[in-house]
């Protein structure tokens, strides 16, 4: 995966998109930053786990009636980064990952179309056109009474949102799953690429880790992908 002009392109659209996120939020309300933040990166839930997380406490129940010492699990995959930038830039974190990790997601899904049509001009268009359908969808929705609105933009936000940590952090590690087992023909058939198979397990145990459907997802493509080449070596 490589940087271009076209993608140079999908960058700037993405910090206008998600400044002005942010701008109407700070501009047009009376909240503070953390509630507006609260509110934008949604999935509250996670941040007692960040906090927690930033503070290298790994058993903290937050249950008042229940207060076990042993280590709990967590999804550290997907609360890690958060929980170090947490530390360093207190609640800024927050807005400062999303810059980042969103402009990664894109970038993956930029490479996914462009190596699926061989075109940097369609991945270009295909990823603009997700900003302008979101925001379209989000806008018409506050005015349209039909719930369909809403149901296209939930799922549209649910794979290329900005709520953390999904699919804010998942995303990047479903999508980069996505990307490389479409080479897996080409690394596994003739010879086995160590390096490759690495970045796949790897993925899969980040998933695993994150959330658990995706996992499962991505496991059942790995299973389809090599049942086709085994297949495929049997009638040969």
């Amino acid at each position: 995966m490589k940087l271009n002009s076209p993608f140079l392109i999908i960058l700037l659209v993405n910090f206008i998109f998600l400044s002005l996120k942010w701008i109407i939020s700070f501009y047009e309300s009376d909240e503070t930053l953390i509630t507006s933040i609260l509110i934008n990166t949604k999935d509250i839930q996670y941040y007692p786990l960040i906090i927690s997380l930033s503070e290298l406490n790994f058993n903290q129940t937050f249950l008042e009636y229940y207060n076990d010492t042993k280590i709990i699990p967590l999804p550290l995959a997907s609360l890690v980064a958060h929980s170090i930038f947490y530390k360093l830039f207190n609640i800024y974190s927050f807005i400062i990952l999303e810059y980042i990790f969103h402009s990664l997601l894109i970038f993956i899904l930029f490479n996914i179309i462009k190596k699926i049509f061989d075109s940097s001009s369609i991945a270009t268009l295909f990823c603009i056109l997700i900003y302008i359908i979101i925001l379209f969808l989000k806008t018409i929705s506050n005015f349209v009474e039909p719930q369909i609105f809403n149901k296209l933009y939930d799922l549209l936000s649910e794979n290329f949102g900005t709520r953390t940590p999904r699919p804010l952090v998942t995303g990047i590690f479903y999508f980069s799953f996505l990307y490389y087992i479409m080479f897996f023909e080409e690394k596994i058939k003739n010879k086995l690429d160590y390096n490759y198979i690495f970045k796949i397990t790897l993925l899969l145990g980040l998933l695993a880790n994150s959330y658990i459907f995706l996992f499962i997802h991505s496991f059942i493509f790995l299973l389809i992908f090599s049942f086709k080449i085994i297949g495929t070596k049997l009638i040969a």
